[in-house]
């Protein structure tokens, strides 16, 4: 989650896009909020399962986020 939210404020902050929603993705990031923060959701604890689609799509996700960072950063 922290790799997702840094790529979003470095793309906000470039002017970068920055795809990081939709239905799917959606579902990943609230996996991870979920498990970063269970209390929330009124949970003492939270571990996702993740569904081979979702995997797919945090992989890609995380995948683009690396490569913004780069050329954010550089």
């Amino acid at each position: 989650m922290g790799l997702w939210n840094l790529a979003t404020d470095v793309a906000y902050s470039t002017g970068q896009p920055w795809n990081d929603r939709g239905r799917l993705r959606n579902q990943c990031y609230d996996k991870l909020f979920a498990a970063a923060v269970p209390w929330v959701y009124g949970q003492e604890s939270y571990r996702p399962i993740w569904s081979p689609r979702q995997l797919s799509a945090m992989r890609a996700t995380l995948g683009q986020a690396v490569h913004l960072l780069r050329v954010g950063i550089a």
